[in-house]
């Protein structure tokens, strides 16, 4: 199976990690409770990766990832938001099956024209702050700044 991915390494100093954690593009299967599908992984290290999917999944769900050199790997889900999901391996994958997810990622000007054909279906405004209209981005500058004085306001009243 052909799989699509792109990647850097993030050297994160404020984080305590047991292995260091490398970005990438890359599609892979996911099994849980029966059910399979592809999912994107984000980032990959030896003891742990995130991934995005639309599967129903929930804090402690165990999983099976199929990895390349890796095949088949068990593993927890330790964190979730909305469709991002953070795993720690059962048992440490060996440094060559990260390695081998790392080879199959295509050069990174693909990845990053990839990564621009899938946002291309979900509107700017709702991805990215800078995709607001002028009109919204007054709004909500107006509105914080009002809610900013409120304290201010009921104070005084009350004095």
């Amino acid at each position: 199976m052909a799989s699509a991915a792109a990647f850097k390494t993030d050297f994160l100093a404020d984080e305590e990690r047991s292995s260091r954690r490398h970005s990438l593009w890359l599609s892979a299967r996911v099994s849980v409770r029966g059910e399979a599908e592809q999912v994107m992984i984000h980032n990959l290290s030896m003891t742990g990766l995130l991934f995005e999917t639309a599967l129903a999944l929930e804090f402690g769900d165990r999983i099976e990832v199929e990895l390349p050199e890796a095949g088949p790997t068990q593993a927890e889900i330790v964190w979730c938001s909305d469709s991002f999901f953070g795993c720690e391996f059962a048992s440490p994958i060996a440094a060559a099956a990260v390695s081998a997810s790392r080879l199959r990622s295509p050069y990174l000007q693909d990845a990053v024209e990839m990564r621009q054909a899938s946002a291309e279906s979900v509107p700017l405004a709702a991805v990215v702050p800078g995709g607001l209209t002028p009109l919204q981005k007054a709004l909500v500058i107006g509105g914080a700044a009002a809610a900013c004085w409120v304290p201010l306001i009921v104070a005084v009243a009350y004095i």
